[in-house]
């Protein structure tokens, strides 16, 4: 007996990240889901500014209504205070 090939679906996602440098770059990746997208960004060492799957709804979707940024979960309290202490150090430097 043969077994069928499962057919696994593949989405495109369009994505804009940051670079190692600090610039920005965007393009296209192929990808069976969002988590795999980020994944592949993750392994190409960009940081994924905003990933939106082609053709798919953005605001209120499937994908938790995140409007296409990369946001994986809520930040915690106690990131937050390290980020806005790392943001006063920065804007008290000269």
């Amino acid at each position: 007996m043969r077994r069928r090939a499962r057919r696994v679906e593949v989405g495109t996602f369009a994505y804009e990240a940051l670079v190692a440098g600090g610039g920005r770059t965007a393009g296209k990746l192929e990808a069976k889901s969002r988590q795999e997208a980020l994944a592949h960004l993750g392994k190409l060492r960009l940081r994924p500014l905003k990933l939106v799957e082609e053709g798919a709804a953005v605001a209120g979707g499937a994908e938790g209504g995140a409007g296409g940024y990369a946001v994986e979960q809520p930040m915690s309290e106690a990131q937050i205070i390290a980020f806005t202490e790392e943001l006063g150090d920065l804007l008290d430097a000269e």
